[in-house]
């Protein structure tokens, strides 16, 4: 009862001081209230999954970049064992021509 007599006054009082005359301002105002807050849920939408991108990215070229220097490691140990190996190889080829210069000055003196 009290909530229908309340509901009547209101009524009353909406009735008795609206005027047309703001229809069109008051439409315009709502368009531009809508407007204004659809451009900044969109903002912030934006400005999220910007965010959500860019800590996923930085997650990405971290792992890129690890796997990288592990590369970069495996190729440099792989390229000092290779130049090991041909140091050998140059010392024992050197031996060897010595040996046979040695062997060839043997044969020639007999």
């Amino acid at each position: 009862k009290d909530f229908s007599a309340a509901q009547v006054q209101a009524i009353a009082i909406a009735q008795s001081s609206w005027s047309d005359d703001y229809a069109v301002p008051l439409a315009c105002l709502l368009i531009l209230l809508v407007t204004f807050y659809w451009a900044r849920s969109s903002h912030r939408s934006m400005v999220r999954t910007s965010s959500a991108q860019v800590v996923n990215h930085t997650s990405v070229i971290g792992d890129f970049q690890k796997r990288l220097d592990d590369i970069t490691k495996t190729t440099s140990e792989g390229l000092a064992k290779r130049a090991r190996s041909m140091d050998t190889v140059q010392q024992a080829n050197g031996e060897l021509t010595t040996v046979i210069d040695q062997m060839t000055a043997a044969l020639r003196q007999c």
